[in-house]
């Protein structure tokens, strides 16, 4: 038996009485807040994972970071994986294993993709309190792809936020994947996210690529993101083609604000 799991029996064994009871978290023992999380029910787990201590003991993480990494269907997982991981970021000593914890997560299939999203989610925020941040960068790329669907999106936002903080992300492979993920096949989050991007980062070739989007898609998520990323990108000849969407309910304000913004590039319109 791995010394998490032989953690977490004694703490089963410990807590039966009041896992039924539910005291107060603020009253209880770090091992039975720990032995909660591992085995109560979802409310009092959830409760106590926010009353969790920042100076947990390296068997306590270890047991924490063990559940994090085993997959799960139960109810409300997403909600109590999520703020354990928040929890343990916050934790006053940096918790040496969370960087491989969170890789291994979003690399194991098993999971669903809410838990591998959440990961990336987490290792984008973790990236500059950690020691390992090539390995943080390298998943993260590897996540950045057509082939990941809507995790692609998720990492390249990673990413793109990483630039603006670290001269360590590059900027041109920054441009290059998002643009290639927004000429993709991919999800159509991703695409959102990477036309976006591309737009901020004003990438050459982004509005035409945006007029492509609205002369093919009919998907109105993906048609906002085309209308914002031409008015921020576009020429003044492209306020006719955006005029053809001003008629649309849920595409008015979007493209009302990107003829305002080529207006104040080019002039009257």
């Amino acid at each position: 038996m791995t010394r998490p799991a032989l953690l977490a029996l004694t703490l089963c064994c410990g807590i039966c009485a009041f896992t039924q009871s539910g005291p107060d978290p603020d009253r209880l023992g770090t091992d039975e807040i720990v032995g909660t999380i591992l085995h109560g029910d979802f409310h009092q787990r959830l409760e106590t994972v926010h009353r969790l201590p920042a100076n947990l003991s390296r068997e306590q993480l270890d047991a924490l970071m063990a559940l994090l990494s085993e997959p799960s269907n139960q109810p409300g997982i997403h909600v109590l994986k999520n703020d354990l991981l928040n929890a343990l970021r916050s934790q006053t000593q940096q918790p040496e294993a969370l960087t491989q914890c969170l890789i291994k997560i979003f690399q194991d299939t098993r999971h669903d993709g809410v838990i591998r999203d959440y990961a990336l989610q987490h290792l984008g925020a973790w990236y500059l309190q950690t020691d390992g941040r090539s390995e943080v960068q390298e998943t993260l790329w590897q996540a950045a792809q057509p082939g990941q669907g809507h995790l692609a999106g998720t990492s390249l936002l990673a990413l793109h936020r990483l630039a603006n903080r670290s001269a360590a992300v590059d900027p041109s492979r920054l441009s290059e994947t998002a643009f290639r993920l927004a000429q993709s096949n991919t999800s159509i989050h991703a695409k959102i996210t990477a036309l976006r991007i591309c737009g901020e980062r004003r990438i050459p070739g982004t509005a035409q690529l945006a007029r492509q989007v609205l002369a093919e898609t009919s998907e109105v998520s993906l048609q906002l993101s085309a209308i914002a990323t031409l008015g921020e990108v576009g020429q003044l000849s492209d306020s006719a083609l955006l005029e053809r969407f001003r008629a649309h309910p849920r595409l008015m304000r979007a493209t009302e604000k990107a003829l305002e913004k080529l207006q104040e590039s080019f002039g009257e319109i």
